[in-house]
């Protein structure tokens, strides 16, 4: 008779909590936008605490999980309830909570905190990786929450484990309230953060003319992004802008981003300068041609994110190539010499070009041959570096060798002729 009733008692509370479980997730999807954290929460957060911006309440809605043994859930399980997801890569695997305490380490990126009863958390992604989805299974009772999370959510709060209902007796009603936490599990897919923009042209300049008869009326910058990827501007105060272009005389700098989604971004933003001189400072009895030149060995020209030419230094730390402009025009002579631990470089160009205005020169410096096109603003992987604004040539600039024995020499240049009548 006793077990009868602790059978009949178990069952009723079961479907007690069943019951309030449907109810609390339909009230939950009625409103999946994050409230702010109630004052008790609140109170044991300072400002320093990155769970402080979360909300009381989670941003998504659980599903109520109730078999396997205990209740538990595992990430195969998780995975089962999240539309899109065929299987999880990582997880933090199930850490039991004990004396107010996570019995395992967190993996490294991952913060978890739990206040009052409620789990709250934030995972930052190794350098280079995106988080694409994660699935938190909060276990305690007879029964998980599985909360899944789409790309471009990075942390919530307010997590809880099923509510038990305790039904009442005599003169006492019914309670109810989340379960203690008993286990917690991340289940989780990271994805490559995109690469950084490849632009043609990191620096544009062009005298202004609305008319268009000897210059311009604007410059905008443009890059490419790879497959999948959307392309996002910034001005130089860090503000996003859909015309990164300018249309008076002037310089402005635009940072170009690469972004999959939310948070996912490329963990680097190419700049583009842009420059709009006053045509009364230009000759207009020449038409020029600007062009990027890159120094190396006709027939060696490389082509990856732009193309480009690398010298290589030989036994005695030295190398002669030729300018290209615009891939295969020859525009000069580029020489490097090793002294010390530093390298000599220097420009020569031909007759008839000239150093486009402004920042004209960069040198990079490799210990092997780059993957992409190196870009002039940055220094990217390279071992030595240096940049700069050269007012004629020839010109000679010096720079620590840093162990490179590969060099990117790239040169802003300008082709002018006589205009014609």
């Amino acid at each position: 008779m006793m077990k009868n009733t602790f059978t009949n008692y178990f069952k009723a509370t079961l479907w007690s909590v069943a019951l309030v479980f449907g109810m609390m997730a339909c009230a939950q999807m009625e409103d999946l936008t994050p409230n702010s954290l109630d004052a008790e929460v609140a109170a044991l957060m300072d400002g320093s605490n990155p769970f402080a911006r979360m909300s009381g309440d989670p941003a998504v809605a659980p599903v109520f999980w109730n078999q396997g043994p205990g209740g538990n859930a595992t990430c195969d399980d998780a995975a089962s309830t999240f539309e899109g997801v065929d299987g999880f890569e990582m997880s933090s695997g199930r850490n039991n909570y004990e004396d107010g305490q996570f019995v395992n380490e967190w993996p490294e990126g991952l913060t978890v905190q739990v206040i009052d009863g409620k789990v709250y958390w934030e995972y930052i992604a190794p350098e280079g990786f995106c988080l694409e989805n994660m699935s938190v299974i909060v276990k305690g009772g007879p029964a998980a929450n599985i909360y899944n999370y789409e790309s471009g959510i990075y942390h919530d709060g307010g997590l809880v484990a099923p509510v038990v209902v305790t039904p009442g007796r005599g003169k006492n009603k019914a309670t109810s309230s989340p379960a203690g936490l008993s286990n917690l599990t991340f289940c989780f897919n990271l994805t490559d953060a995109p690469e950084a923009p490849v632009v043609e042209e990191s620096e544009i300049v062009a005298c202004f003319d609305p008319e268009g008869e000897i210059g311009v009326g604007s410059l905008t910058a443009t890059a490419t992004v790879q497959d999948g990827a959307t392309l996002v501007w910034y001005n130089e105060d860090g503000d996003m802008v859909t015309d990164p272009s300018i249309s008076e005389i002037g310089t402005a700098i635009f940072y170009a981003e690469a972004q999959f989604f939310n948070g996912c971004v490329s963990s680097e933003r190419t700049a583009v300068t842009l420059t709009l001189e006053d045509c009364s400072d230009t000759d207009v009895n020449e038409n020029c041609t600007r062009d990027t030149a890159f120094a190396g060995t006709l027939g060696d020209l490389l082509d990856n994110r732009g193309w480009f030419y690398l010298m290589s230094l030989d036994g005695d730390g030295s190398a002669t190539g030729t300018l290209f402009a615009g891939r295969t025009k020859e525009a000069g002579t580029v020489t490097i010499n090793t002294v010390g631990g530093k390298v000599v470089v220097s420009v020569v160009l031909k007759e008839g070009f000239s150093l486009q205005s402004g920042e004209n020169w960069y040198v990079h410096g490799y210990d092997e041959e780059p993957k992409f096109r190196p870009v002039g603003g940055r220094q990217g992987d390279a071992k030595a570096y240096a940049k700069g604004n050269a007012t004629s040539a020839p010109f000679t600039v010096e720079l620590d060798k840093n162990g490179a024995s590969i060099f990117a020499v790239h040169v802003n240049v300008q082709e002018c002729k006589p205009a014609s009548n």
